[in-house]
């Protein structure tokens, strides 16, 4: 009797893979691997895709676990599984998928750069620097702006690690930043952007004036636009260093005790503070010369004169008060105007009357005054007295006039270079002031001498 076989082959008894990608991974390829199946004819591999899984590769034999898929893209995810096949009589047979592995190639990481701003800046741009960063393309510089971060260069290469900003504005705060860039795999990767780089261009120069008073210099300057404050600088000859004299946030600064005659060189320059870093302005000078504070010099007895250039041997009685100055030229001597000259007396030999003050009109002299042709050495005495003594502020001119309308030039015509003597001078300050003040000793009891004074 014939009798029919029927041969079935149970799918589900045929074993499903395992598989897994714990190595071998790498930017742009992953290697996956399972086990052997036994009795397998072949391996199929499937990736996802954005149309489902698809077919990338197909292993005839059970002698090959592994398989590296390339070309893929740094630092994605992707999807894989895989599938055993078992061919009987033409027939392919499939097993059970593994489950799906989910893996990611590794990142591509560009270094951060590190940037800077420590040397070349003006006032109308900045320079930026950075490190160098391995393997880079190139770098990108981006300025903050009010509508954000902006491109402003991209530089390829790995050669230039600096730029230069310009078409800036003075004395204005700015903020950049840097990144890397390789190109690598078909694409594009960018580093970190390096930390923000805040920075400012110099404030702009300072104009000044200088002017010269009594033993003093006032400096006075515009503000410049963004400028934190102003720093003002002296010195005493033109190849001296620059002594710092004040930082200040105003636009005013009065240098006193100077001496008299002595030519000082002044100069301020803007600047700027950001982040605790100061940016200085351009130092521009000026130079200024001090007049000389003149003072009544009482002479305590008759004194040796020294011989100068221009301060010239004379005899000055003792007991008498003289205008004069100190001159920094020389040191320990008051220099006395006397009788049409000028002379020099040991400072130990004479006492001071006032910290007097010389009016508006100047010198004690007339060259340079309202009234010229006038020695008016005793009117001008008699204001030093009375506007030092007294705080006041009499006029030398007005007591020129004064003193002629009243005939108190007893020795000649002011107009004819005439002095006073003490009893006028003593006159002239009772009567000018209404009675109000009144001055004794102005001279030695017995002196007649009188009170000259070269014109200059």
């Amino acid at each position: 009797m014939l009798k029919i076989i029927y041969i079935y082959i149970v799918l589900d008894d045929f074993e499903k893979v395992t598989a897994s990608t714990n190595y071998n991974k790498t930017y742009d390829a992953v290697r996956i691997f399972w086990n052997k199946v036994s009795g397998a004819s072949g391996y199929r591999i499937y990736q996802w895709t954005n149309s489902g899984w698809k077919t990338i590769k197909t292993i005839s034999g059970n002698s090959t676990f592994n398989y590296r898929v390339e070309n893929l893209v740094p630092g994605t995810t992707y999807k894989f599984k895989v599938k055993a096949y078992i061919k009987y009589n033409g027939t392919t047979y499939w097993g059970t998928a593994s489950d799906t592995i989910m893996t990611k190639t590794k990142t591509f990481v560009v270094a951060k750069v590190k940037a800077k701003t420590n040397f070349t800046y003006s006032t109308d741009a900045v320079r930026i620097n950075w490190n160098k960063v391995s393997g880079a393309s190139g770098y990108r510089i981006y300025q903050w702006t009010s509508s954000g971060w902006k491109t402003i260069k991209t530089i390829s290469g790995n050669s230039t690690f600096n730029y230069r900003i310009s078409g800036l504005k003075s004395g204005t705060t700015y903020k950049f930043k840097v990144k890397a860039y390789q190109k690598a795999y078909g694409q594009t990767y960018w580093g970190t952007a390096s930390d923000t780089i805040i920075t400012t261009t110099k404030p702009g120069k300072v104009s000044f004036t200088v002017t010269a008073g009594e033993e003093k210099v006032t400096v006075k300057w515009s503000k410049v636009a963004g400028a934190t404050g102003y720093k003002i600088y002296y010195k005493t000859s033109k190849n001296g260093n620059w002594i710092a004299l004040k930082s200040t946030s105003g636009t005013s600064f009065t240098k006193t005790n100077l001496d008299g005659g002595r030519t000082y060189y002044f100069a301020v320059r803007a600047y700027r503070t950001v982040n605790s870093k100061t940016y200085y302005g351009a130092l521009t000078s000026k130079t200024a010369v001090p007049d000389y504070k003149y003072s009544l010099y009482y002479i305590k007895s008759s004194s040796s004169v020294y011989t100068t250039s221009y301060a010239y041997k004379a005899t000055v009685s003792g007991g008498s008060w003289y205008t004069g100055h100190v001159d920094y030229r020389y040191n320990g001597y008051i220099v006395i105007d006397y009788m049409s000259t000028e002379v020099l007396i040991k400072t130990s030999n004479v006492s001071k009357r006032s910290n007097a003050k010389i009016l508006p009109t100047g010198a004690i002299g007339q060259y340079g005054g309202s009234i010229a042709g006038y020695s008016a050495c005793g009117p001008t005495a008699v204001a030093i007295l009375v506007n030092s003594e007294k705080n006041q502020s009499w006029s030398k001119d007005s007591l020129i006039l004064f003193s002629e309308k009243n005939s108190l030039n007893d020795q000649g015509s002011l107009r004819g270079g005439g002095g006073m003597t003490a009893p006028k001078l003593l006159s002239l300050i009772k009567m000018y002031s209404g009675g109000k003040y009144t001055a004794k000793n102005i001279y030695s009891s017995n002196s007649t001498s009188t009170l000259k004074k070269t014109n200059r």
